[in-house]
């Protein structure tokens, strides 16, 4: 918690929070590798994961900067960026309905 501050006894700062439940999240996974059939685990670390995205969310929109530092830092990857709109979730779309030229 002490290289993600941005003072001394900084607590609640997003990047503090993310580093935070990073840790717990690594916790947790390694906790479920020998315990495969804890559920509960399981689901709170479905939450925490969620948790830190919105975390990292809230950060990229409005301090991208640090955004960028962190997750650096922590080795992600940026997916929270928008996609591209010729991405497979938009295949449905380019496909055009046929010209008149194609139907002749």
């Amino acid at each position: 918690m002490e290289q993600f501050s941005r003072f001394p006894g900084d607590t609640g700062s997003s990047e503090v929070q993310v580093a935070a439940l990073c840790a717990r999240i690594d916790q947790l996974q390694s906790h479920l590798i020998t315990n495969r059939k804890d559920h509960v685990t399981r689901r709170r670390l479905t939450a925490l994961i969620n948790k830190r995205r919105g975390l990292l969310m809230y950060l990229r929109r409005k301090d991208f900067e640090a955004y960028a530092g962190l997750i650096t830092r922590l080795g992600f990857n940026d997916s929270f960026a928008k996609k591209n709109r010729f991405s497979w979730r938009y295949s449905a779309a380019k496909k055009l309905p046929p010209s008149a030229d194609e139907l002749a």
